[in-house]
């Protein structure tokens, strides 16, 4: 908030499931007049079409969609509404946020889950990089690897969904970070043979636990302030 005064916002929202979109919504209708939001990021696609098999079904996540977006314009009529592509890029005071994927790259293969209509976008701050992946399953993984190979290298990394599934290790291996946030409780990252890398299967993130270029992994046990460009956590 420079300056001082309300918070000045840009909300950007991977995909329609619950656990990412739901809150945005319940926040604003809480919260409106206490923040401005300047500008809604999102790209959500038609439900009925995209071949949902798992999950609540096309209509309800239409409706996650379509709440987010009608309560947005509602309390804040002035917001932007920006629609992302992949190759689009916002430019912003000190850096870059560059889209890589969306659920147009996936079309016309059926998108069985909410997951494969994440988009996946990085920060470019002062040449320190950040990835942000939502909840992006194999096969876009694999199709971003194809894509962009090495390009993907990022200094830090959001772990696919939460830590837990989607990614692959060559997508990993690309991006090699040098700091993991893990969105999820402690106790999955310090347990969970998922997170831990041992169950079968899960390689990628076994990677991301023994590589000596990892310097740091955060979870959900606090908030944590990571300073750019130098990554090091504000104390």
């Amino acid at each position: 908030t420079p300056g001082g005064g309300r918070p000045q916002v840009t909300w950007m929202i991977t995909h329609a499931d619950p656990d990412h979109i739901g809150l945005p919504s319940k926040f604003i209708a809480r919260y409106a007049g206490q923040f401005d939001l300047n500008m809604a990021c999102y790209n959500f696609p038609n439900m009925q079409v995209i071949g949902l098999t798992y999950g609540e079904g096309p209509d309800i996540y239409q409706t996650y969609a379509e709440t987010f977006v009608s309560t947005v314009k509602e309390k804040y009529p002035d917001a932007v509404h920006y629609v992302y592509h992949t190759g689009d890029k916002l430019y912003v005071p000190g850096g870059e946020i560059e889209f890589l994927f969306t659920h147009e790259d996936q079309w016309p293969n059926a998108m069985s889950s909410m997951n494969h209509t994440s988009g996946v976008w990085r920060f470019t701050v002062e040449e320190s990089t950040v990835l942000i992946t939502g909840d992006a399953e194999k096969e876009l993984c694999n199709q971003m690897v194809a894509c962009y190979g090495e390009i993907l290298k990022s200094d830090a990394l959001q772990c696919n969904h939460h830590g837990s599934n989607g990614a692959t290790l060559g997508f990993y291996q690309c991006v090699d970070p040098t700091v993991c946030f893990w969105g999820c409780h402690p106790d999955y990252f310090n347990y969970d043979l998922r997170h831990l890398g041992i169950k079968s299967g899960y390689d990628f993130n076994g990677f991301l636990r023994q590589s000596p270029k990892v310097k740091a992994h955060y979870t959900q046990d606090k908030t944590h302030t990571i300073l750019l460009p130098s990554l090091e956590e504000r104390q």
